[in-house]
């Protein structure tokens, strides 16, 4: 078995070619909050690609309401390489002072099933003393990563157990090591994303009305945030439309939903 390990910019530059063949999965962030995107998730994702090594993106809660829950879980969604098996919501102290012990429980399971919705599969990580106290131990994630150290496992039933912060793998250094204390195999992690819910229903295509080309990037984020691939066609005038390739019927509702708010004609088949 190889390591399992969360990093973010604080891991700093590593030596993938040392580091990659060590590792089963590699667990990054991409922001703290909605304002501080963690610049080095996109280089650690292109090398773990470049090896091989199957990744995954967690995001720092810093959310104040259940409405902030909403906005950064689509900022998150919408920073994160749609090769990600898998999404974590990390609730920590910092959490706790931004939201407020009452919001806590409420605003982070908006977030994660604002990312469910979008046909992700999320956890949730949460400090060990938060877990009972906050009545985060209510909210419904589909795994359970918590953090003790010093050889204890967690209180809790949890399927990643996050066993130390000084851990040393060579080519990272000092960095967090996991270990897998549920029912779950490490194949459940590293499987496709969306796997499930794609083969639940395989004929969902939307075609969208013609709009304006400059609205191509922003359409092109929506498509990325739900992990939907489509073909682009442009007319002899100069506008746009796309035929989506087959998704699940969770992306097809939320991309109607993305299409309503701009108040655009679609056709779904």
């Amino acid at each position: 078995m190889g390591h399992i390990v969360d990093i973010s910019k604080w891991n700093g530059n590593i030596n993938w070619d040392v580091a990659a063949p060590q590792l089963d999965l590699a667990i990054c962030r991409v922001q703290y909050g909605s304002n501080k995107v963690d610049e080095w998730y996109q280089r650690y994702v292109a090398k773990l690609e470049q090896h091989g090594v199957p990744h995954a993106a967690y995001a720092y809660g810093c959310y104040i309401s259940v409405n902030d829950a909403i906005v950064e879980a689509d900022d998150f969604m919408a920073r994160t390489s749609p090769n990600a098996k898998f999404l974590v919501l990390d609730v920590e102290d910092d959490t706790l002072q931004s939201c407020g012990a009452n919001n806590l429980a409420k605003a982070s399971q908006a977030f994660i099933d604002r990312c469910k919705s979008r046909g992700w599969k999320v956890g949730l990580y949460v400090s060990h003393h938060m877990y009972n106290k906050y009545g985060l131990n209510g909210v419904k994630a589909d795994f359970l990563w918590i953090p003790r150290y010093g050889g204890n496992k967690p209180s809790y039933p949890c399927d990643i157990w996050q066993y130390t912060e000084t851990g040393n793998v060579p080519g990272i250094g000092k960095c967090d090591l996991n270990s897998l204390i549920g029912s779950k195999s490490l194949s459940w992690f590293t499987e496709s994303a969306t796997q499930e819910s794609v083969q639940a229903s395989t004929q969902n295509i939307i075609q969208s009305g013609a709009f304006s080309p400059y609205e191509t990037p922003d359409v092109m984020g929506a498509l990325t945030s739900l992990k939907m691939t489509a073909n682009f066609f442009l007319k002899p005038n100069g506008e746009t439309y796309f035929i989506s390739e087959p998704t699940s019927d969770a992306q097809l509702k939320a991309m109607k939903e993305y299409l309503d708010r701009k108040g655009w004609w679609y056709e779904d088949k």
